[in-house]
């Protein structure tokens, strides 16, 4: 969504998002959908309103790639060191990845997530809004 802003270390969540994009086009498989076999990624970003509490707003940013949805069991383990699930077909990976993506995410007040959902898989994270220094508006600016 256009004018969503969070207070970051520009050059750390550019490794999250790379991170994140690189694994849904590492792991995205075909899926039947009523239009056929197809493949693909999608991301974006929303508002949560109150995520954080009363008046404190999150942002989260999500990738979806089509492909089997990960057993309850990996779920759990998603973010943990040098976890790789069992969908990764022989894909080259050290399992250091999605755990970079907790310790940057939580580093910044946020946290992560994972839903399986039809066709495929969300990961995604949420971090806080901060408040402009003059006290107005849900937004601020980017710093590096």
């Amino acid at each position: 969504a256009p004018g969503l802003e969070a207070e970051v270390d520009v050059g750390l969540i550019s490794q999250v998002f790379s991170n994140l994009f690189s694994n849904a086009v590492k792991y995205t498989r075909e899926v039947e959908e009523a239009a056929g076999r197809r493949k693909y990624v999608t991301y974006g970003c929303s508002l949560e309103p109150g995520r954080y509490g009363r008046g404190q707003d999150g942002v989260r940013c999500f990738v979806f790639s089509t492909g089997p949805n990960l057993t309850q069991q990996e779920a759990g383990r998603l973010y943990t060191e040098g976890f790789r699930g069992s969908n990764v077909s022989g894909e080259y990976g050290t399992g250091h990845g999605l755990h970079f993506v907790r310790e940057v995410v939580t580093l910044h007040g946020g946290d992560v997530g994972y839903e399986p959902v039809e066709n495929g898989n969300v990961f995604s994270f949420v971090l806080p809004v901060r408040k402009s220094p003059s006290g107005g508006g849900r937004e601020s600016r980017a710093s590096s």
